[in-house]
């Protein structure tokens, strides 16, 4: 464990979710965060970026990094006067929230991918995120019954009957058809009709999978795709143009060689579909697989294994002493414990290179890494990102 001076404190979270900060001098009360706790003494909260595809018979998409840490401290420069008097303190953090919504063509050519898909959601797929300590809920926009063309997911990740186990589980049954997957992603979200409605499922700062399954071609564009989905409301919630918080993956009609090429039971190669992977750095697969097992633990894998791009930032330390947002510095240790500044910039649109910018810069409430710097953080293995902050003196 690493040693720490008097006057600092020192946050430490998993792969891909963090906790912010430790106790400031004396006192008790709670201090002002994001939506998802660190454990102990501490709150906060991080959205992850999205995350590459990798393993199993994937095609296309980048290799997500294995997992590091996240490492906050009070008073990068070593404080002065009022921050000396931090406690020191060490917290686990929680890892990022989850939001991951599957929508699985249930028409008539499908039989053998839902079976799939009701022998794999609870094994490889739901199994690999609880091992990784995951806060994920899952929303399955499927025809729902025990049919060979209706998905059940059966506890303990679906409810009885197949139905919902809420929070974890939302069922929306909806028929899905062969080319319009992605149209009802769009419509059901915020539909007026509560049965088909997934909106309340979701969780603003969790990070977006979507999962879809067909062997066809969508009839929705890439982009017109991308540009509803970016403008739902609460605007943000599936992040903007310059940062999407929504990674796609796709189980595709793609040969798993060649994703040119059609495989064998497929009706389309899923274009659009592709282009949704390459947009969000995702990853796709061949749906002519007679074992997705393989596919269901890549994806669950990716889903844990990127460091966080993005960490909210709470007003003030838990005995009420205010953060001061110009005593931040931000820094990526590799695994060589090698450090590499990133340099603080006034927004999105003035990114460069390895800089960071704040949601508001008279009123923070989050920070979020640039392109540049959140690549570089993305592909580490073994790596942390380290915050150091301080008090307002005072």
């Amino acid at each position: 464990m690493r040693s720490m001076r008097p006057g600092r404190v020192a946050v430490f979270g998993a792969a891909g979710a963090f906790g912010f900060l430790g106790a400031c001098a004396s006192g008790a009360t709670n201090p002002s965060t994001g939506s998802q706790s660190a454990s102990g003494s501490v709150s906060g909260s991080a959205v992850g970026s999205a995350v590459g595809g990798s393993g199993g018979t994937a095609v296309g998409g980048s290799g997500g990094g294995s997992g590091g840490t996240a490492h906050f401290d009070y008073a990068p420069n070593g404080g002065t006067g009022g921050m000396e008097t931090c406690a020191a303190a060490e917290v686990k953090g929680k890892k990022a929230p989850v939001d991951i919504i599957f929508a699985v063509d249930t028409s008539g050519s499908m039989a053998n991918e839902i079976a799939q898909v009701k022998a794999n959601i609870n094994g490889s797929f739901a199994a690999v995120l609880g091992q990784g300590d995951l806060d994920y809920r899952v929303t399955m926009i499927a025809t729902k019954g025990t049919s060979a063309f209706a998905v059940c997911v059966a506890p303990p990740l679906g409810g009885p009957n197949c139905g919902s186990n809420l929070p974890l589980y939302r069922a929306v049954s909806q028929t899905v058809g062969s080319t319009n997957p992605l149209s009802l992603i769009l419509s059901t979200y915020d539909s007026a009709n509560a049965v088909l409605n997934w909106q309340s499922a979701l969780r603003y700062d969790a990070i977006k999978v979507f999962v879809v399954i067909t062997d066809d071609n969508a009839t929705t564009a890439a982009q017109a795709f991308d540009t509803a989905l970016l403008a739902k409301e609460p605007l943000g919630i599936f992040g903007t143009s310059l940062k999407r918080n929504y990674v796609f993956y796709g189980l595709i009609g793609i040969d798993k060689n060649d994703s040119t090429k059609k495989c064998s039971d497929a009706v389309n190669i899923g274009s659009v579909y592709q282009s949704l992977v390459t947009l969000t750095n995702g990853a796709q697969f061949s749906e002519c697989e007679a074992d997705y097992s393989p596919a269901f633990s890549a994806i669950a894998k990716n889903v844990l294994a990127k460091l966080s791009c993005h960490y909210a930032v709470p007003k003030n330390g838990p005995n009420g002493k205010a953060i001061d947002p110009k005593k931040v510095a931000v820094k990526l240790i590799d695994g060589m414990n090698q450090a590499t500044p990133f340099a603080n910039v006034k927004d999105a649109a003035s990114c460069a290179g390895l800089e960071w910018y704040y949601d508001d810069n008279q009123n923070p409430g989050s920070l979020t890494l640039c392109p540049a710097a959140c690549s570089s953080v993305e592909t580490q293995l073994g790596g942390e990102v380290r915050i150091d902050v301080g008090c307002l003196e005072g």
